[in-house]
């Protein structure tokens, strides 16, 4: 058996079924996880979730933004924008299925035995892994509940910046999102700032660092995605970038837990 841990998809079907035929992903055997953002941007949306869909329980995912935001708009909260390219989800005859599916995954992935830790956007630097894990599982529980189109609703901006375990609802909801979804760079105080994407070496940013270089060596090697203009690059072991840029024509990724290496095909969508 193998586990492949897989870069930001945005519904490049094309891109993910080359991938997966160069590892030769047995669904019987094998394991896929995915770092988030399954759909959104890319051309195939649609196909990309009934495929993931239809994988059963050899396939785990946590949620990225573009996933919450589709959400939103399946449930009235935003309109549908032509960029989403998420329309055929919405018109499809099991789109309540895939739906309530895509709500029902988790905003982190943690098996504390082979010391792996996936979230989409990474883990800010007060939290602990395990903190991250349980934070998330309080937001999952929402989205599961019949209270989610509320806590979706509540979901949206950039405030607050700082963690406090005393935070009311829906901040607290929201700084966990955010933190799990769209963080890349933050201060050394662990304020979130979400107007910068850039690579690191792109421009000079004072105060603000990517989130990863203020955090210690870890004891589980996190995976995330999220940040294209990264390619992928932390300069860190422990610490594995996962999103390289398929939506945006440049690759696919996935990461071969047993080999321990990285595997990557060109986009093809």
């Amino acid at each position: 058996m193998s586990r492949y841990i897989v870069g930001d998809i945005h519904g490049c079907f094309k891109s993910l079924t080359k991938l997966l035929a160069e590892v030769e992903f047995n669904p019987g055997t094998d394991d896929l996880w995915a770092v988030g953002d399954l759909i959104g941007r890319g051309p195939q949306s649609l196909k990309t979730l009934l495929y993931l869909h239809g994988l059963g329980d050899s396939f785990q995912a946590t949620l990225g933004n573009h996933d919450l935001h589709f959400l939103a708009v399946a449930n009235g909260i935003r309109p549908q924008k032509p960029q989403d390219r998420t329309a055929e989800i919405i018109e499809h005859e099991g789109s309540r299925t895939l739906i309530n599916w895509l709500r029902n995954q988790p905003l982190t992935l943690f098996n504390a035995h082979e010391q792996l830790f996936v979230s989409h956007a990474g883990v800010p630097p007060q939290w602990s892994v395990q903190q991250a894990h349980e934070y998330a599982q309080s937001v999952e529980l929402m989205l599961s509940s019949a209270s989610y189109v509320q806590l979706l609703a509540s979901m949206y901006g950039n405030e607050p910046v700082y963690w406090c375990s005393s935070l009311p609802e829906p901040d607290r909801y929201r700084f966990i999102i955010n933190a799990l979804t769209r963080m890349r760079y933050c201060n050394a105080d662990g304020a979130l700032e979400f107007n910068h994407k850039e690579a690191p070496e792109s421009e000079a940013l004072d105060s603000l660092k990517p989130w990863y270089t203020f955090r210690l060596k870890e004891k589980s090697t996190l995976f995330f995605g999220h940040w294209a203009a990264l390619s992928g690059k932390t300069e860190r072991s422990d610490i594995i970038g996962l999103d390289t840029g398929c939506v945006w024509g440049n690759a696919l990724t996935l990461y071969d837990c047993k080999r321990k290496e990285r595997v990557s095909v060109p986009a093809c969508d």
